[in-house]
């Protein structure tokens, strides 16, 4: 999977990361995203708490490590 590929993938065009895309692509649950990403199940199932700054900085953060260590 190439880098560009995958951040296309997760980040819709408004810069949001999407937690449903990024478990699929990652082969995890939503829930074992937000165990390993230290958020709530509720911050990456629904949309209001998705949307939230905290939230979508701790999945980007997420999203770029993983970016990193693709390379």
């Amino acid at each position: 999977m190439s880098n560009v590929d995958f951040l296309q993938q997760v980040i819709t065009v408004d810069g949001f990361v999407t937690a449903s895309v990024l478990s699929k692509v990652l082969h995890i649950t939503q829930t074992d995203l937000a165990e390993v990403t230290g958020l709530s199940i509720e911050s990456v199932s629904k949309r209001a708490r998705l949307k939230s700054r905290a939230t979508q900085a701790r999945l980007r953060d997420t999203v770029e490590i993983i970016n990193r260590v693709d390379k």
